[in-house]
């Protein structure tokens, strides 16, 4: 798949779904974890190498086609489509869905706590085979073996910025859900509280 035009398809389709809009350097995180996820699924379809640059992996045909836009927004163009349907449609939109609440800089530090960016030079690429190394032995991947949105059980992202505060009893019950659903379902009423209780106290 090419790179560009998957980049548009992000900017396309998920922009309203990003708190912070999709800057280029939260596309090269969206993209990089795209690579990361569909490579430990089996799916070798996302086309190009990233780099460790010091703000986190980059592409570079990426980097010089959005570069123009330094730290703002994208703007999604209405002509931009991409041919995409069937298991890569499912697996790009599943890890997009996971990755996109995330704003850029956190993004970045994530990128810098996990180990195909920290053995990796300066400016070289990161190879498919650290990667694959690295992320199969994470949490998430189990969401891929098989990738099954139906049945199976799900693992949300490690972010330990959410869990770090966390007794360690209580942690441990957020790493894993009965299935996706009723992870997203969680996450909805979850939302719905929090604003429920900002309103409330907006009113004191």
């Amino acid at each position: 798949m090419d790179v560009i035009a998957l980049s548009k398809y992000i900017v396309r389709q998920f922009s309203h779904q990003s708190p912070d809009g999709i800057t280029p350097m939260k596309l090269q995180k969206l993209l990089y974890y795209i690579k990361v996820w569909t490579l430990v699924a089996g799916h070798q379809f996302v086309q190009g190498n990233f780099e460790h640059w010091d703000y986190g992996p980059v592409n570079r045909q990426v980097y010089n086609h959005y570069k123009t836009y330094g730290s703002s927004v994208i703007s999604p163009s209405k002509l931009d489509e991409l041919n995409i349907s069937g298991v890569e449609k499912e697996l790009v939109d599943f890890i997009l869905e996971n990755y996109i609440s995330f704003d850029a800089f956190t993004l970045s530090a994530m990128t810098h706590t996990e180990e195909p960016w920290k053995k990796t030079q300066s400016n070289e690429p990161i190879s498919d085979e650290l990667i694959i190394s690295y992320y199969r032995q994470q949490r998430f991947a189990k969401n891929f073996q098989p990738f099954d949105l139906s049945n199976n059980l799900f693992y949300p992202i490690e972010n330990y910025s959410f869990v770090i505060d966390m007794a360690e009893k209580d942690a441990q019950e957020i790493t894993e859900y009965p299935s996706y659903e009723n992870y997203k379902n969680a996450l909805h009423d979850a939302e719905q509280d929090f604003n429920e209780q900002w309103s409330n106290l907006a009113t004191i």
